[in-house]
């Protein structure tokens, strides 16, 4: 779908890949969970749910068989009075239709990071200052103020974390991002662990390459 524009007072308006109007529909809260489902192609079908309810199910030229992207434009809204207000979005989440989980609709959720709260059993990295590996990882981003290194290679360090908060629900999905770099000039890579009662799983996506620069890495989704 091109855009989705949320339009004072409480209206929708669905574009397709021509920026013709394809569609409007009602909105009646200023904060709401919209959630999308695309099928490219010409024509193509946009079936569109607020707050878990379906207010569209819209037929148009969405791509021309293969999805190439979509993008979502907040523009600034006249309201009564002469103010203005801008559209944010948070908590945002794409599936497609593979696998046999998260195909679907997910419904209302909500994207929580945790940070590590102590070290675990695996222990091969070296912190840059003290003894706790966790403590170089659990503050705010300062690239080469606190961080933790590994001279040679395989070498791993696994981290235990907080619970989630039990009102988090079915947990649809769990993502590792590090932000890492490489300092010896060669071809470095870094892949993710997760230690389930004593016994370490690699990620299924495999290893990734490291940058000369810090960079974010997604090293696993499941």
């Amino acid at each position: 779908m091109r855009r989705v524009r949320n339009q004072a007072p409480g209206i929708l308006k669905f574009y397709d890949s021509a920026n013709a109007l394809v569609g409007t529909a009602a909105f009646s809260h200023f904060a709401s969970y919209i959630e999308v489902k695309l099928t490219p192609g010409s024509p193509g079908t946009a079936i569109v749910l607020v707050d878990g309810v379906q207010v569209a199910n819209l037929t148009g030229t969405f791509g021309s068989g293969s999805c190439n992207g979509i993008s979502f434009s907040s523009e600034r809204l006249s309201v009564g009075g002469g103010l203005t207000a801008i559209v944010l979005f948070d908590d945002l989440y794409i599936c497609d239709t593979t696998g046999a989980q998260n195909n679907n609709f997910l419904g209302d959720a909500r994207i929580t990071s945790v940070a590590p709260s102590g070290d675990d059993a695996n222990t091969g990295w070296t912190p840059n200052s003290g003894s706790a590996h966790f403590s170089r990882l659990n503050g705010a981003l300062d690239y080469d103020t606190s961080y933790m290194n590994a001279g040679s290679a395989p070498l791993s360090d696994t981290y235990l974390y907080p619970a989630l908060p039990a009102t988090q629900g079915v947990i649809a999905a769990l993502q590792v991002r590090a932000y890492a770099k490489t300092d010896s000039g060669g071809v470095d890579k870094l892949q993710a662990i997760a230690r389930l009662s004593g016994t370490d799983y690699l990620a299924p996506g495999g290893d990734q390459f490291v940058h000369g620069v810090y960079s974010g890495l997604d090293l696993s989704s499941s």
